[in-house]
């Protein structure tokens, strides 16, 4: 019921009793003005301004329900169809859903942000990494050869290319059946570093001191199967769309691969430090030995190169590049170790392998 154009009659249960108090309401474009009727002196006036109200809703044509204030918050009844009508609570959607937010108490609200702050976190630290690793089966395999060799070419500008030994690489990797159909190409590069890394398609990359402190040529077909295991699995595209997840997933998601090829190459100089986790180790680490079974090359050539790498790291000398990008752990080699004792292991000699890998360690 309305007493003037402004001024309505309602009904106000305080949170403290079930018992309604009749009250006259005076509605403003801004608050509302709430005075006990003259039986409820106990009660005071109260102002309501609209941006504090802490919820509202139409519970018809002409009965409007409106909360205020804390717990135990107050309700408001009005039943009148003049007052539903002039009534300008914030709008809905988005700012009423806000408009609560605020007025919901600062526990409330503190446990909101807290909740969404750790939602954003989580998304971002597995969500979006994990997102990007599902986007890569939908780049093509022709697409990564050329994407890793735009990589390889911007990477090598500032390197120094041993090119002889580049040249005994890559006949030393052709006598080897990698099963795949990724091709695959070495290139030696002439650095203090002891370090290898695998690009998207099929580039690998060894760095001369890596190259120097082998003593065998099986450890050479345990790294090379090692970094093929990489390609093939293709963790070297998965990691680099980990690191750069964001960007990429929406490019590839949108086909936006000339958008993707830009953003690598502004990271480029970045890409053979990315290290690989325990588990993609392990995974490059049983393909090549599966490589050198197939091949009949002794597995052990692997556990040399776990031995070769440890070495400088125990001695204290500088931590070898491999080391930190791909980590050698106990679990791993007791892994392999296992693994090469349950297999029957049959290999034979290869004469040539033998061959080219002590030329390349007399260059």
């Amino acid at each position: 019921m309305n007493l003037n154009s402004n001024i309505f009659e309602g009904q106000l249960y305080d949170g403290k009793s079930s018992n309604p108090i009749p009250v006259t309401v005076i509605l403003y474009s801004d608050k509302l003005v709430i005075h006990p009727k003259e039986t409820e002196k106990n009660h005071p006036t109260q102002t309501w301004e609209n941006s504090k109200l802490k919820d509202y809703q139409k519970l018809s044509i002409d009965l409007v329900q409106i909360r205020y204030g804390d717990f135990p918050s107050q309700t408001l009844e009005v039943k009148s169809t003049l007052f539903a009508e002039n009534f300008k609570p914030p709008k809905s959607g988005l700012t009423r859903l806000v408009h609560r937010l605020i007025h919901s108490g600062w526990i409330t609200l503190t446990t909101i942000i807290l909740f969404a702050l750790g939602a954003l976190l989580f998304l971002y630290l597995y969500g979006l990494p994990w997102l990007s690793e599902q986007a890569v089966r939908f780049v093509p395999m022709e697409y990564e050869v050329k994407m890793g060799e735009e990589l390889y070419k911007n990477l090598m500008k500032e390197e120094k290319i041993d090119s002889t030994r580049t040249k005994l690489a890559n006949l030393f990797i052709k006598e080897i059946d990698f099963q795949t159909e990724y091709p695959l190409q070495i290139t030696v590069v002439e650095s203090d570093i002891k370090n290898a890394f695998a690009l998207p398609g099929g580039h690998i990359v060894i760095y001369s001191k890596l190259l120097n402190d082998m003593r065998q040529h099986e450890e050479l077909c345990g790294l090379l199967g090692h970094e093929v295991g990489h390609v093939k699995l293709r963790h070297t595209t998965k990691n680099i769309f980990r690191s750069l997840s964001g960007y990429l997933l929406i490019s590839v998601f949108l086909g936006d691969f000339s958008g993707v090829s830009a953003t690598l190459l502004d990271n480029a100089h970045q890409l053979n430090q990315l290290s690989y986790s325990r588990a993609l180790e392990t995974e490059a680490d049983e393909t090549s030995l599966a490589c050198m079974q197939h091949n009949k090359i002794k597995p052990e050539g692997i556990l040399s190169l776990f031995d070769n790498l440890e070495k400088g790291h125990n001695d204290n000398l500088n931590i070898p590049e491999f080391f930190s990008t791909h980590p050698v752990t106990e679990n791993r080699k007791r892994h392999i170790k296992e693994k090469i004792a349950k297999a029957k292991n049959l290999y034979i000699e290869h004469a040539f392998l033998e061959g080219l890998f002590h030329q390349m360690q007399k260059n």
